[in-house]
């Protein structure tokens, strides 16, 4: 099919970041850009899907080197693939633990720790590392910091022995 708009992205398997527009877009989004002159005319309107009526151009120019671009970066944040088993991961341990969660003040800590660090995506506040959303993650006892800024509460242990391998213990 023919580009009929005025849109120069790639086509990626992951999300890329449009520089011409300012925002993240999906294959889907890509497409809509590409074939639905509608969309596309949003988009250069700074209204498309994705796009803040504020001044998002600013904040995002200022967050565009950590964010996957059409022609690729240094920094690239994680698939969707990797961030669909972060969760999974995630969601497991959580409620294995019984859905335990940090006091407030570690929560808070944590949050801290996040805000100051160069892999959090601030206009999304999610985590460039692993995907996650830093206001639930940091609230959940089971979890930790990808690069290790912070640590679990609370260790999981899987029946039967250590929590290593689901084996019992030999004596």
């Amino acid at each position: 099919m023919k580009n009929i708009t005025g849109c120069s992205c790639e086509h990626s398997n992951d999300i890329i970041f449009c520089e011409r527009h300012n925002v993240e877009k999906s294959s889907h989004f890509v497409d809509l850009c590409k074939y639905k002159q509608n969309y596309f005319d949003a988009w250069e309107e700074g209204r498309g899907p994705g796009q803040k009526l504020s001044n998002q151009k600013n904040s995002l120019n200022q967050n565009s080197n950590t964010v996957k671009k059409c022609g690729g970066c240094s920094k690239n944040k994680p698939s969707t693939i990797d961030k669909a088993k972060s969760l999974v991961e995630a969601v497991s341990k959580f409620a294995m633990s019984g859905f335990e969660t940090v006091d407030s003040e570690t929560k808070n800590s944590r949050l801290e720790i996040c805000n100051s660090c160069d892999r959090m995506n601030k206009e999304n506040r999610t985590c460039l590392e692993c995907g996650c959303f830093l206001d639930i993650k940091t609230g959940w006892a089971t979890e930790k910091c990808p690069i290790g800024k912070w640590d679990t509460v609370v260790q999981i242990q899987k029946p039967g022995g250590c929590g290593g391998c689901s084996q019992k213990k030999s004596e």
